[in-house]
C-alpha cells in the first residue's frame, strides 16, 4: 500500500475527533458509563480516541514498532489537549480528565494496532515494501 494512503484513516478519525470536540452541542448520554466509575463522556473520549491511536498506529508503519506506538500516543495525546484548550475557547469545558481518557485511549489503540501488524503483514501482497 502506498504510504501516504495509510494517513487517510488518521486524518479523517482526527477531523471528526475535532469536530465532535468543539462542535456546541455535547452528546447526551447516561451521568455515568458502565461500572458507574466515571462520566459516560469518558468513556466517549477513551473510544474517539483509540481509533485516533490505531489509526495513527497503522500509518505510521512496521518497521520500528515501539517508536510507532510511542509517536501514535504522543501525537494523539498532544492532539487531545491542543482539542482541551480549544474547547476553553468555544464555550465547552476543558477538562484533565477527558485528556487523561484520551490519552488511555490513544495507549490502547496504539498497542492494537501493534498487535494487529504482524497479521496485517500475511495478507498484504507479496510486493509491498510494507512487509
Amino acid at each position: 500500500m502506498d504510504r501516504r494512503l495509510r494517513w487517510l484513516p488518521a486524518l479523517a478519525v482526527a477531523a471528526v475527533v475535532l469536530a465532535a470536540s468543539v462542535s456546541s452541542g455535547a452528546p447526551q448520554g447516561p451521568e455515568l458509563g458502565p461500572l458507574g466509575l466515571v462520566g459516560f463522556d469518558k468513556y466517549l473520549h477513551a473510544l474517539a480516541y483509540v481509533a485516533l491511536g490505531g489509526a495513527l498506529g497503522f500509518a505510521l508503519g512496521t518497521r520500528r514498532t515501539w517508536l510507532a506506538v510511542l509517536l501514535a500516543v504522543g501525537v494523539a495525546t498532544a492532539y487531545g489537549g491542543a482539542i482541551e484548550i480549544v474547547q476553553g475557547v468555544v464555550g465547552r469545558d476543558a477538562s484533565l480528565y477527558d485528556w487523561a481518557a484520551d490519552a488511555l485511549g490513544a495507549v490502547v489503540g496504539a498497542l492494537l494496532a501493534a498487535a494487529l501488524d504482524p497479521w496485517l503483514a500475511r495478507i498484504r501482497p507479496k510486493g509491498d515494501p510494507e512487509n
